[in-house]
């Protein structure tokens, strides 16, 4: 297996000869395409080549094909750089054709008289108290590397009644003792769409938009440390599921709020 810490070494300091282009193993495979956190987080790691030091505000990425297993390229721009606000977007490309698109603004802080923080889910209980879900065939490929641990909410494919779920997230064997910006943002799509619990049989789903609003850009927590998902359904409607989730960084706080688009097949 190779670790997000190794495939990001290599976006971060491209060669002339290269370019921005990532080798990424079928480790990292869901289903046909690779893992769409990893695309959007090597996305954004493609921009903070052009943006270094901004805090990113909000990360888009619409995915536009399947990402394959192998070489895929990235190709960073700045659309716009203000005095405080930039905004940069990123083409990503797989066997010769547009996979996906990446776009972030970065912004530096500013006084304000405002200080509004969004509160996160009451009541649930502490990681300590779970076990891990176990790594086993059926599951995404990408998910051993992850540690999951179930906290609130269905399984997938369980007929439920509700789809709210709270599911505890870490790095199973990350070379790094601290967590980079480009661990944070993958990990933040690291679970399954709560819309998967409500379905009655095993049926592919696919993300073709996913939106991150950050609202707290500390990202240097340990490796072993627990994030944890509270995730919801808002609505569905012919085959496209769109699903919430605030995700809660260990210190406790909604360090983002997170917006997929998903089609679903079933």
């Amino acid at each position: 297996m190779t670790s997000l810490t190794q495939i990001v070494r290599q976006i971060v300091a491209p060669t002339a000869q290269s370019g921005l282009h990532v080798e990424v193993g079928a480790d990292w495979a869901q289903g046909r395409t690779l893992f769409g956190g990893l695309i959007a987080a090597l996305g954004n790691a493609a921009m903070r080549g052009l943006v270094p030091e901004r805090p990113l505000r909000a990360l888009h990425t619409v995915y536009i094909g399947p990402n394959s297993p192998g070489t895929v390229y990235f190709e960073p721009t700045i659309a716009r750089a203000g005095k405080a606000v930039t905004l940069a977007s990123c083409t990503v490309k797989s066997g010769g054709e547009l996979s996906a698109t990446v776009s972030a603004v970065y912004g530096a802080a500013r006084e304000s008289m405002l200080d509004i923080e969004p509160r996160p889910v009451d009541g649930v209980a502490p990681p300590e108290q779970f076990t891990d879900v176990p790594v086993r065939a059926g599951l995404p490929t990408f998910t051993q590397h992850y540690c999951q641990r179930w906290a609130r909410g269905a399984w997938p494919f369980s007929r439920a009644t509700a789809s709210d779920m709270s599911v505890y997230v870490r790095y199973r064997n990350e070379d790094t003792d601290m967590l980079t910006e480009a661990h944070a943002l993958a990990l933040m799509d690291a679970i399954p769409s709560p819309a998967l619990a409500l379905m009655h049989t095993p049926s592919p789903a696919s993300t073709l938009t996913w939106t991150l609003d950050i609202l707290d850009p500390r990202f240097d927590f340990g490796a072993n440390e627990w994030w944890r998902l509270d995730a919801w359904v808002d609505a569905a409607d012919g085959g496209y599921v769109v699903h919430s989730s605030h995700v809660v960084n260990p210190a406790g706080r909604v360090a983002a709020i997170s917006r997929q688009v998903v089609a679903v097949y079933g």
